[in-house]
């Protein structure tokens, strides 16, 4: 998967279900294209979802951030 075309983002799959079918839901009420206010990785086969994380929508790399670290808790497994 890539977002925006910068980054490259290797996603494993659910670890309930087993399915390959994972998404990032990123939300944003700001106008800027990059902006995102939290986002949560979501298995679209069981409706598993990891922990939603909050960026500040006004810094490019706080919201970059927050895909990177919500991709690392959906990976990690315990």
């Amino acid at each position: 998967i890539g977002i925006g075309g910068t980054m490259k983002i290797d996603l494993l799959p659910c670890p309930f279900c087993g399915s390959d079918d994972i998404a990032i839901d990123c939300d944003s009420t700001s106008d800027i294209s990059w902006s995102i206010d939290n986002a949560q990785v979501y298995c679209n086969g069981c409706d598993a979802a990891s922990v939603t994380l909050w960026a500040d929508k006004y810094s490019k790399e706080s919201c970059d951030q927050v895909i990177e670290n919500v991709i690392k808790a959906w990976n990690r497994r315990m």
